[in-house]
């Protein structure tokens, strides 16, 4: 990269003759990744230089919706910069970025259409350089949001996202299913953490030796939510094969539940089977086991 090449060797090349170079930075303080030194030399370098942010992606390579709020700071960092840049800097173009994967190795992460919000916001900064409010303002009004919607940056960027929304846009319906596959997700990360760890009677070690209190797996799992998250999950699956089908590919769609829904599946069938094992014993051994 030549973000790490010395300075002086990078103005003595026939670079800036021969390429424009990109230059890309995701983060919410463009200078902390290209100091102003650096910006002077690629100007002295490169008669045009191109530049990227980012709407989605680069952040968290398993993040399944965008942190609008640092996304949004992204670009802040950046104009700013490019106010205050040499005038003699040609700055060829502004590339916003949008991935959805990290590598062609990586799984799935933000996809476009829940990501919607953010690209038009980010749009919108970008196009008019105008000031948080008038963009806030311009933003509700391109996502078509009612006259009593609460949508702000912050919220968006929050796990209360679908509270932000009284809006129509493309990609709504891809939106609202996101955000309910991240509720869902959190509500079966904490149960399976409660049983498992919180919780004294379904641990590994109960499972690896079958040895627990009936009463306490009646209680802590049969009645209390595992068997309605099950449901909840296999509706959801289903839920979200139909309305992802109105924006993506088979495969797409299949690869996405793979990685998303059936972990949470293969979670809770992992406890039903623990629990359903634990409860066929009618006998149990004094310690210690070994």
């Amino acid at each position: 990269m030549l973000r790490r090449w010395d300075p002086v060797y990078l103005s003595r090349s026939s670079l800036g003759v021969l390429v424009e170079p990109m230059v890309w930075a995701y983060s919410d303080n463009i200078t902390r990744l290209v100091p102003h030194y650096l910006w002077y030399w690629y100007s002295k370098t490169f008669p045009r230089i191109w530049v990227a942010g980012a709407f989605k992606g680069a952040n968290i390579p398993t993040s399944v919706l965008p942190d609008v709020r640092l996304h949004y700071n992204n670009q802040k960092s950046w104009l700013r910069l490019l106010s205050r840049s040499n005038t003699d800097t040609k700055i060829a173009g502004y590339v916003l970025t949008g991935w959805s994967r990290y590598d062609h190795f990586a799984i799935l992460c933000e996809l476009l259409p829940p990501s919607i919000p953010s690209l038009l916001l980010n749009l919108i900064l970008i196009s008019t350089k105008e000031s948080d409010d008038r963009v806030l303002d311009m933003w509700k009004r391109t996502l078509k949001c009612g006259p009593r919607s609460k949508l702000t940056v912050d919220l968006m960027s929050s796990n209360h996202r679908p509270l932000a929304l009284d809006c129509s846009f493309p990609g709504l319906k891809a939106f609202l299913v996101t955000s309910k596959y991240m509720s869902l997700k959190s509500k079966v990360d904490h149960f399976y953490e409660v049983v498992t760890e919180q919780k004294a009677w379904m641990t590994p070690y109960n499972a690896k030796y079958n040895f627990t209190s009936p009463y306490r797996v009646l209680e802590e799992y049969r009645l209390t939510e595992g068997y309605q998250l099950i449901k909840e999950i296999k509706k959801f699956r289903n839920e979200t094969r139909d309305t992802y089908s109105e924006y993506f590919d088979d495969h797409t769609i299949e690869e996405w539940i793979e990685q998303r829904i059936v972990p949470m599946d293969e979670k809770l069938t992992y406890l039903e089977t623990i629990s359903n094992q634990l409860l066929l014993r009618r006998t149990w051994p004094r310690r210690p086991f070994s």
